[in-house]
């Protein structure tokens, strides 16, 4: 009976049909060779086969230097490569030469020479070839020769080098990250100009094959560390690698962790100081966003601008930002939990204030902060999704027409607005945004807490807060350090931002 009901199906939705067309396409893809051939007819079948239904795939034929060994096949994607390069650097040096005459024993040393091909650009292996036209090189195969070259005349694609969006630049240099990997190599290497800065290269995605690279000062670097980082990027098994947060997510050691535990940045200068702190910095090609491991929660409180400008100014804005922690965090579930179990810790023109205030509120008071926050939430979010031109509009008539709305329909307290207003502002004091959602999320847990238990559940938050941001570790090392374990002498460019001539080696987070 099973098996009649399963061939029933099979039929009427072609179950058949669909796995022999799938077998169909795997044996297709298993008819490509391993190696290049000598023959240019079979080479060209073969990229014809893998390229089919591939309209900006160009395969080009052209005679080599004289007729009697010349023939050649170029095979690149059209919009990936410079014609005009194409044209004058490479197609008239292989068709206008005719006094160079070709033997079969010396092919590869006089294209290698002629055309300044180094020789890992010399492939035997077909996957290999495949791979550098879709990495958008010209590969160039010869009748009569068993091997490709692989010729770099890339188009430059994408945006050029402007400020960053996400990350505002109040004081120091402009330029942002791009989508191009080398590029961004270069942003760092103008920056910090020594041979100790190395890099090393990855191939992350079974399909997208993303590039990635890794930066660090060797000597400055922990070795520990950077092994640590190699053995999960080559454990990372992903069919495919967009972003930079695909490689977050399979590399930091606490994936439920509510704090980021990898740092992210789209600024050069902060990139180039995180070396000299004894990070390691990831760059994913096609993304601008810049990871740095391992990450501390000090520098979520800690902004590029503080170095730029002098250090008595920049100490009191770490205070204000640490404060604004606790105040975005706290505050509403503060508020919620004093005047619904500890009335007595008012004082009494504030306690009858709040009373008025509140005398015409249909709501408790947990739910109307917790119907407000939500609200608040929406509008930001809608805020961040909307166009640059609708998001003051937004703001204007989030903030003030159904603020005032709400306050005069009865529905929520002025100073319940209040409460929420100050808590949502304080959190854009902290410069990283990673922190956004961290504290977002807590400040819903302390509401719950101040809401059900009052100060008791507070302080218990609290304590596990502290916990639980203590026993948090980045690559090995404890996120709140240096405040927890305690380093005096670590500590001297945490709270304080003390002079430059002054912060030396020796006063850096982890070296």
């Amino acid at each position: 009976m099973v098996i009649t009901i399963k061939s029933i199906l099979r039929s009427i939705f072609s179950l058949n049909d669909s796995k022999s067309d799938i077998t169909k396409d795997h044996n297709h893809t298993d008819n490509i060779p391993q190696n290049v051939s000598n023959i240019l007819e079979e080479n060209e079948k073969y990229l014809r086969e893998i390229f089919s239904n591939c309209f900006d795939i160009t395969i080009r034929k052209i005679s080599l230097f004289d007729l009697k060994l010349g023939r050649c096949l170029l095979v690149y994607i059209n919009e990936m490569v410079d014609e005009k390069h194409l044209e004058n650097n490479l197609i008239s040096k292989l068709t206008t030469n005719s006094n160079l005459v070709l033997d079969e024993a010396s092919i590869e040393e006089t294209i290698k020479y002629y055309l300044g091909i180094r020789e890992n650009n010399i492939f035997s292996n077909f996957p290999e070839c495949i791979d550098s036209i879709l990495n958008g090189k010209v590969v160039l195969f010869i009748d009569n020769f068993n091997k490709a070259f692989s010729i770099n005349l890339k188009s430059k694609l994408g945006r050029e080098i402007s400020e960053p969006k996400v990350e505002s630049v109040l004081r120091g240099p402009r330029d942002g990250f791009t989508e191009s990997l080398a590029q961004n190599i270069a942003l760092i290497r103008t920056r910090v100009r020594n041979s100790k800065l190395k890099t090393e290269l990855f191939n992350i995605g079974r399909e997208t094959k993303t590039d990635l690279a890794i930066m660090y000062l060797s000597g400055t670097a922990d070795e520990k560390v950077l092994t640590e980082l190699r053995e999960r990027l080559n454990k990372i098994n992903l069919e495919a690698v967009i972003d930079s947060n695909y490689i977050i997510e399979n590399i930091e050691d606490d994936y439920l962790t509510l704090f980021p535990l990898v740092f992210r940045t789209e600024r050069p200068d902060v990139a180039s100081m995180k070396l000299f702190e004894g990070k390691v910095v990831i760059i994913l090609n096609n993304s601008p966003v810049v990871l740095s491991i391992p990450s501390l929660f000090i520098e979520y409180m800690q902004s590029p601008e503080d170095y730029y400008m002098k250090y008595f100014f920049s100490t009191l804005n770490r205070f204000i930002r640490y404060l604004s922690f606790f105040v975005s965090s706290m505050l509403p579930g503060l508020y919620v939990g004093i005047i619904s179990f500890h009335q007595e810790l008012i004082p009494t023109s504030l306690a009858i204030t709040i009373i008025t205030a509140r005398s015409h509120i249909p709501l408790p008071a947990f739910f109307e902060c917790l119907v407000l926050l939500i609200a608040y939430e929406t509008l930001r979010e809608a805020g961040a999704r909307m166009p640059r031109q609708l998001g003051q509009t937004l703001s204007i008539v989030g903030t003030l027409i159904i603020g005032d709305a709400a306050i005069n329909a009865g529905l929520v307290s002025a100073l319940m607005i209040v409460v929420v207003a100050f808590s949502g502002t304080a959190l854009f004091a902290i410069s990283s945004q990673e922190m956004y959602t961290a504290i977002s999320i807590v400040r819903f847990i302390f509401l719950i807490l101040g809401g059900f238990t009052g100060m008791v559940g507070l302080i218990c938050g609290m304590l596990i807060l502290d916990i639980y941001l203590v026993s948090r570790r980045s690559f090995g090392i404890p996120y709140m350090y240096p405040l927890c374990p305690f380093n005096l002498s670590k500590n001297r460019d945490v709270l304080l931002r003390i002079p430059l001539w002054k912060l030396d080696k020796k006063n850096r987070p982890l070296r």
